[in-house]
């Protein structure tokens, strides 16, 4: 009787310190997470701090680990973890966690599930990938903006949810990368614009998903064309001509930039110093094949500015510029008028034209007989000279002998 009423008093004893002691250790707070073949289990600080924690991992089949991970001063804000490896994918693995405090350890233990990934989490690829070209001013770069719907389903069994979206935009002829890899992010619109694309070219453009396994497969590939743009100014804008005839041809080279494809040219010609418009159409096109015009209808004398300019579907093009002045014709047939000197220089030539087609041909006239009077004034001044000279030369010639003969008829005398 004695006996049964100690051991009751020891049960009652034992009982009421293991409800004290459980009552005084905090069970352990502790969250796992997993990703295709591993397990990572964060322990929280707790109060007091338990020396070790022991964590049971187990599979629905059996026991997989048994591991004692001990309590390390750790620097602050870093949580102390422990890594399972080489786990199967897709399976619910049970985690039973108990921390240690010396000779006592929790009552309770913290059972914790934990599913491992499935391989193929990674977000599937976007759908419905289009590309629609964003209408600007011609002399400005092309855009177009993409636009995609997401993956189906979004997020796929076991996986987790996405994050961001990659796009990346390639040229088909330069197979240059224009885009690489720009982000846009999950909670936004499923659309992007790309910026600073080249006018009428072909480019590329794929898009793909992300969450925090990492990046899905890319979508199908789109193909676009930008639109067409302002074509550059014809290059090599020349034009040539002969002397007094109303006629021209002008020559030039294709844009280096057409920006589209290129369906006429367009001439056109101002006259600069004429109150007369020009007498012909002066707005004319021709083919974009074309390389030369040849345009009647132009004054001699006058002179024109002359613009050209390539078009496309969209756009007239920037315009080449030129000025001309076709010159008049040199005298067909001339009649020369010779006037010799008497002296023994050069002959001197005058040319007379005959042509009187403008008012130019009078004006050489009055030079001419300007230029004829004076070498005519010269010619009897220096006549005048000559015959004054040899009358002197005469003279004193006659003086000089008369004296000499009165010397002799003196010296007779005497």
């Amino acid at each position: 009787m004695v006996r049964s009423f100690r051991l009751l008093v020891c049960s009652i004893f034992l009982l009421s310190y293991g409800v004290l002691s459980s009552s005084e250790v905090p069970t352990p707070r502790v969250e796992a997470f997993a990703n295709e073949t591993s397990a990572t289990l964060v322990f929280f600080d707790a109060t007091p701090s338990p020396s070790s924690y022991e964590a049971i991992l187990s599979s629905p089949r059996d026991v997989v680990e048994i591991r004692i991970v001990h309590v390390t001063r750790l620097p602050t804000g870093s949580p102390l973890t422990s890594t399972f490896t080489h786990l199967s994918s897709s399976t619910v693995y049970t985690v039973v966690v108990t921390a240690n405090y010396g000779a006592r350890r929790t009552s309770n233990p913290l059972v914790v599930f934990v599913t491992t990934l499935d391989p193929l989490t990674r977000p599937n690829r976007p759908i419905h990938v289009k590309a629609r070209n964003v209408r600007g001013r011609g002399d400005a770069a092309a855009a177009t903006r993409l636009v995609w719907s997401p993956p189906s389903p979004s997020r796929p069994k076991g996986g987790d949810r996405l994050t961001r979206y990659e796009i990346v935009v390639r040229d088909r002829r330069t197979r240059r990368l224009v885009v690489d890899a720009a982000f846009v992010d999950a909670d936004a619109p499923t659309a992007f614009v790309v910026g600073n694309l080249s006018h009428h070219a072909r480019y590329a453009a794929r898009v793909r998903a992300h969450n925090r396994m990492g990046a899905g497969k890319w979508s199908e590939r789109v193909t676009f064309m930008t639109e067409e743009g302002v074509p550059g100014a014809p290059r090599n804008f020349t034009v040539s001509y002969d002397e007094g005839n109303s006629g021209a041809k002008f020559f030039w080279s294709p844009p280096r930039e057409s920006n589209g494809v290129l369906e006429s040219y367009t001439w056109d010609c101002v006259p600069v110093n004429s109150s007369t418009a020009f007498r012909h159409p002066s707005n004319r096109s021709v083919a974009a094949t074309t390389r030369s015009l040849h345009v009647d209808g132009f004054e001699v004398g006058t002179l024109y500015e002359v613009y050209l300019w390539a078009k496309n579907r969209r756009w007239d093009g920037t315009k080449s510029e030129l000025s001309f002045r076709i010159l008049p014709m040199p005298p067909k047939s001339e009649e020369a008028t010779m006037i010799a000197t008497p002296t023994r220089s050069s002959t001197h030539v005058i040319f007379i034209s005959e042509d009187t087609s403008d008012g130019l041909s009078e004006r050489r006239l009055v030079t001419v007989y300007v230029a004829v009077s004076v070498i005519a004034l010269v010619t009897l001044v220096l006549a005048l000279t000559a015959v004054i000279y040899k009358k002197s030369r005469k003279s004193a010639v006659h003086s000089r002998e008369t004296s000499t003969v009165s010397i002799f008829h003196g010296e007779d005398k005497s």
